[in-house]
């Protein structure tokens, strides 16, 4: 004969329901808790690699100027990477611990791709003269270097699998324009001929005659 009262065994079925969708509360918050989390980490990452990068483009932006005062005035070619003696298209390997890939030339946001060099100068900041005349091949003779870009995250040439880089110039042409990454939240670092670095969206970048691109008001 059981001493239990005759509703001691309901409540106690009644408390384990309540305790269940208690539980079940729990692992869904917990759940929420989490997912809020992972997006955190990912804006917090995201940050890093935008900061990261812009201290990339400033520490080339430095080496580049010692390049130009040592060159009586004239930029570097869009090969960093090169040796600063390379006769036809000087670099700025040798302020970097003369390391051609060193982590200065890669935005931490497009390591994915798999290659060292993802930085695009704009042809207009370089004195790279055999594809056209857009290069002003001497900082003087850029107007505007607070408005004019220098360098910025890369143009991707997606040609094929075992041919795919990022170009180390552009002109800018609207193909160019296309193929610019945009990987910091749909926006460019941009570092700009007198050293500062802007994060900059496709609307501000988009017009291939502006001044950005040509160092002269338009």
């Amino acid at each position: 004969m059981s001493l239990l009262h005759p509703h001691f065994s309901d409540r106690q079925n009644r408390n384990r329901a309540f305790t269940l969708i208690e539980l079940l509360t729990l692992v869904a918050v917990l759940g929420i808790l989490i997912c809020l989390a992972v997006a955190a980490l990912g804006n917090v990452r995201a940050l890093s690699h935008m900061t990261k990068c812009a201290a990339n483009l400033r520490q080339i932006g430095v080496a580049g100027m010692v390049f130009i005062e040592e060159h009586n005035g004239m930029f570097s070619s869009s090969r960093l990477y090169n040796s600063i003696r390379n006769p036809d298209e000087p670099g700025l390997r040798e302020y970097f611990a003369d390391d051609a890939e060193h982590p200065v030339f890669t935005c931490p946001a497009l390591a994915r791709y798999g290659v060292a060099h993802t930085y695009t100068l704009a042809l207009v900041a370089t004195n790279n003269t055999k594809p056209g005349n857009r290069a002003l091949v001497y900082r003087n003779r850029v107007e505007y270097p607070s408005r004019t870009a220098w360098m910025l995250d890369g143009t991707w040439m997606d040609n094929s699998p075992s041919r795919s880089w990022f170009s180390s110039y552009m002109i800018p042409a609207d193909s160019d324009l296309a193929r610019l990454v945009y990987p910091h939240k749909n926006k460019e670092n941009v570092l700009f001929v007198d050293g500062h670095v802007e994060l900059l969206d496709k609307e501000a970048l988009k017009d291939r005659n502006a001044q950005i691109w040509s160092g002269f008001s338009r």
